[in-house]
């Protein structure tokens, strides 16, 4: 009952004209009036991140175990043959010794010598051409010297005294061959013989120089990473759209 009202407003049955609507709903109409898109066929968010932790252990754990060669991936020693080996400390030290671990030939005992960028193995003898050496001077006190590579000097080491004779330049290591009677080959460039370890310690430091110079030169990495980010967002949505389409 109304207030204010005499009758009584007839309650509504809602149930009673279901069967009749439902036959009058266009059901294919329905379906694609309201069409949905279809569901999303890649990886949860939460695969995707467990993923991404693994591969980023095993990042760590490859590069953590790189690490503990220290600065000695490029280092190495490469057998010449009779017993005697070009030796590799850094940049700098590169030089001739034994087998037993014996410095023959070592730069820093000669003044403005650099390492051994050549060598050739005679009858008797062993000839070197190393680089030279200049100061750095990069503040006051500086010991360091860098590889001069405009300069060349020369060694003959006799193999039965193992005594270098040198430093010479090119007119004074040519007379010294020709005073004993020498015949020289070909210059060799000693290389590391392992591959596998110098590659991957490029790779660290690369993994490790990246950041700093995107850091340094944020100017250039802000707008290239905007721009990949852009590029994935419409390679992802235009993916998306050919999934839907396939879909229907």
């Amino acid at each position: 009952m109304i207030a204010g009202c005499g009758f009584d407003r007839p309650r509504m049955d809602r149930t009673a004209n279901q069967p009749e609507l439902a036959t009058q709903v266009n059901a294919p109409r329905l379906r694609e009036t309201f069409r949905l898109s279809p569901p999303r066929t890649g990886l949860p968010v939460l695969d995707v991140l467990q993923k991404m932790k693994l591969i980023a252990f095993l990042l760590t754990f490859l590069l953590g175990g790189i690490s503990m060669h220290g600065q000695g991936w490029n280092d190495y020693q490469l057998d010449i043959g009779d017993g005697y080996m070009v030796f590799r400390s850094n940049s700098m030290d590169v030089g001739i010794g034994r087998e037993d671990g014996r410095s023959i030939l070592h730069p820093g005992d000669h003044e403005r010598v650099g390492p051994v960028v050549a060598y050739q193995v005679l009858e008797g003898y062993i000839l070197t051409k190393n680089a030279g050496s200049s100061p750095r001077d990069l503040f006051e006190g500086d010991t360091y010297e860098n590889v001069d590579h405009e300069t060349k000097w020369f060694f003959v080491i006799p193999k039965d005294t193992e005594s270098p004779l040198g430093p010479f330049n090119e007119i004074q290591f040519q007379a010294t061959v020709e005073r004993l009677e020498l015949v020289p080959g070909e210059w060799l460039r000693p290389r590391n013989p392992e591959i596998i370890a110098p590659l991957l310690g490029s790779l660290l430091f690369l993994a490790m120089a990246l950041p700093i110079i995107a850091i340094k030169y944020f100017y250039i990495s802000i707008p290239v990473f905007c721009l990949l980010i852009w590029a994935a967002v419409r390679f992802w949505n235009k993916r998306r759209q050919n999934q839907a389409v396939d879909s229907t």
